[in-house]
Formats: C-alpha cells, structure tokens, sequence
C-alpha cells in the first residue's frame, strides 16, 4: 500500500472515529439533559404539592401544642421549630428546657412516660368531669343511669374497650355491662376482666341475636332499659372496587342491620325511657379521595384540603371514583341506623362521626404507641392529621344519651 492510501484511510477512518465520538458524546448530553429535567420537574412538582424539598426546617423537634409560634396541633402535642420559644407549665420541664435551651430527645422520652403513666392509671377525663359538675348530664347520677342494660358490640376493640372502662369508672356495676365481640377482650385488659363476655359473629343474625338475648346474671336486669353501643367494623381504607367491596360490608352494612335488629327484639322500653342505639361511623363518610394529579397552574390537587362537616351524606356503590369501600359501607351503615330511630316505640338511634384516627389508649396504632416506645416523630409539611380521643367519643354518647330527641349525626 502507498503512502498516500495509507494517509488516505488515516484520514478517513479517524475523521469517522471523532464523528462516531462526537455523536456519543451528544447523545450522553442528550440523555443528562433528559434526566435533569425531570429531576427538576419532580423536585417543582414535590415543593408545589407541599414544600417537603423547599421549606422544611432543618431542626424541628416536638414539644407541647401551643408552645410555639409555629406549632401544629397533634393530640396534645405540636410541631415546633427549632427556633421557637418553648414554655410549659411544670416547674421541673422548665429547668430542663432553660439548661438545654431547647426539646432534647430525652425531654420527649421523658414527658411521654408521664403521659403514658397518666392514661395507665385509668384518670377520668376533666372535660366529663365538667359535665357533671355542671348538671349538663346526669350519667353516672341517681339510679337512672345505673339501671339500665349496656351492650357494647365490638368491646373487644380499641374504642369498645374504651367505652367499657368508662363506664367502669363512672360507677357502672360490672354485671350490667355486656361485652358482644368475635374474641374475648384477652388477658392485657384486666381492667375489664370482670365485665361478661358473649361472643358472636355479627355477620350472622341468628349469632348476633343470640348473643342479645343471652340471659343477665339478675332476671330483673333482663327488663331494664337498653343502651347499645355499637362499635364493630371492618377498615380496608384502600379497598376501592366493587370486587372487594363484600369483604366490608358484611360487617358495616349486615352487621349493622342484625345488632339493630337483634336491640329491637331484647327491648324492654317505652318512649318515656326507651332504648338507646348509638353506632360509631366515620368521617371519612364526607371525605372525597384527593385526586393524584396536580395541574402546573395549581397549587394543591382536588380534594388534598377538605373540612369535614356534620351533614347529611348518602354514599352509594356508584361513587368508587370518589369514596373507598370503607366510606361506602359505613354511609349504608348509618343509613339503617338512622332509619330504625322510633321514638313512639322508645327506640332512639344515633350516628357518630369520629376522626381518623381515634387515639388515648396506650395500645392505639397513633400517640399511644408512640408513648410506650418514648421515640420522636417529624412531619410532612402541610399534612393535617384528624384525631378524636377516645374520651370525646365517650363524653359524645353520654351527651347523646341526655338529649331529647337525640341527634342523628354529628362528627367528632
């Protein structure tokens, strides 16, 4: 080969070389400048749907709510910035916090345990306390309360559990209390060790009804006034189709209907002192799922702020867009509830709404856990979370119970 077809090939193979370098190198550009983008557009999509990339604090710590110029209400307790100016009312709390200057770890362990400790002890709550003292209720005073029947379906869960050691406290003899659940309260609630346990399947009318009309430990209780409270239900918040939606309304729906059904033949009642049936629903009833996508010209999605309000709400299976299984069969719920309200039969019902989620006992999936562990918490900006302690539930039914007529529903 010559010299000149050598240079000749040199040339030729070399310039495709660089031009096959250069087209790779312009396509990594390409994909780098691709991927960027999309990290930016992400990173602008996250601040405009709630500031968590662009205005977070770096130190937030928790502390009492109210305790800070910025501090957000949780149960009690608030989000406060690092710079905020912590008071609180104990003497000891203050000395520690004037050392530090601010909350420490050990501070939330500590002041946790005191909370814990206090809702271990079983205190009654100031706000029932209130109440009474008031003369706005009379449960718990004179005999009128004391002789009458209470049913608590579900009293093996969180919030019939509940319901049955406040009824404990306020002086409820143990043998007029009746705790009608799948499976017995077991040996960690031994607070409510001594009130009866019938079980039953509330999915079944002959189980359900069976389990009311099982027979008192005094035949004279058997013709005393009744009061049911009804609290069991299934939660699949993220079932959202009609395929799925049996698995919840066994419970929500026929449930329902059997407790009401199986309260209305082991009645004793007359208008002038009838029996009272008190379910607990939801205000997820009212709540629209927030929709995903979020337009460049908004600032939150539809339905990402809501208020939830007292009002009358009919859920149908044609909503599955807009409400889950779970808000779907409690609406039917409250629906048979509210319907078997019969005043000249002394048959009164009630719907309660309470938030999500229900917290005040030491074993609840929200503060109680929390307090046990003693651990710390930081939150997303701009997420709100809806609680209801449990003694707001309580004090709800006990005011239900005083008023004439009651009230169909109302949220909590």
């Amino acid at each position: 080969m010559s010299t000149p077809e050598i240079l000749t090939d040199l040339l030729l193979y070399g310039g495709a070389g660089v031009a096959l370098g250069i087209c790779l190198f312009a396509t990594w550009v390409q994909i780098l400048v691709v991927f960027s983008s999309f990290a930016l557009a992400l990173a602008w999509y996250l601040w405009r749907v709630n500031g968590v990339l662009m205005s977070w604090p770096k130190d937030v710590r928790l502390g009492p709510a109210g305790a800070g110029k910025e501090a957000g209400m949780f149960g009690g307790w608030g989000v406060v910035g690092a710079e905020d100016e912590v008071e609180v009312e104990e003497k000891d709390r203050d000395a520690k916090l004037q050392e530090n200057g601010e909350w420490t770890d050990e501070d939330v362990k500590r002041i946790f345990k005191e909370e814990m400790k206090k809702v271990e002890e079983g205190r009654e709550d100031e706000e029932l306390k209130i109440l009474l003292r008031e003369g706005m209720v009379d449960e718990g005073l004179g005999d009128g309360a004391r002789k009458r029947r209470y049913v608590v379906v579900g009293g093996s869960g969180l919030v019939g559990r509940s319901i049955v050691k406040q009824l404990l406290l306020r002086g409820q003899p143990p043998d007029t209390i009746r705790i009608i659940d799948i499976r017995p309260p077991g040996p960690n609630f031994p607070e409510i060790s001594s009130v009866p346990f019938v079980k039953a399947d509330i999915t079944s009318q002959t189980s359900t009804s069976d389990a009311y009309s099982a027979p008192w430990p005094s035949p004279t209780k058997d013709t005393w006034p009744l009061t049911v409270f009804h609290t069991a239900a299934i939660i699949r918040p993220g079932d959202r189709t009609k395929a799925t939606l049996p698995l919840s309304s066994r419970v929500n729906v026929d449930g329902v209907a059997h407790s009401v059904a199986a309260a209305k033949s082991a009645s004793s009642s007359t208008s002038k002192d009838p029996t009272i049936f008190i379910s607990t629903s939801s205000a997820t009833v009212t709540a629209y799922a927030p929709e995903i996508w979020l337009p460049p010209w908004k600032r939150w999605p539809k339905h990402y702020i809501q208020v939830i309000e007292s009002k009358d709400v009919s859920v149908d299976e044609e909503d599955f867009a807009d409400y889950s299984n779970y808000a779907i069969t409690k609406s039917a719920g409250e629906r048979i509830v509210r319907k078997a309200d019969d005043g000249e039969q002394g048959f009164r019902t009630g719907v309660l709404r309470p938030g999500c989620a229900v917290y005040g006992a030491e074993d609840d999936s929200t503060v109680g856990n929390m307090m046990k562990t003693g651990g710390t918490v930081r939150y997303v900006n701009e997420v709100v979370l809806l609680l209801c302690r449990f003694s707001h539930l309580y004090i709800s039914w006990v005011l239900f119970r005083s008023l004439s007529p009651p009230v169909c529903t109302f949220c909590l």
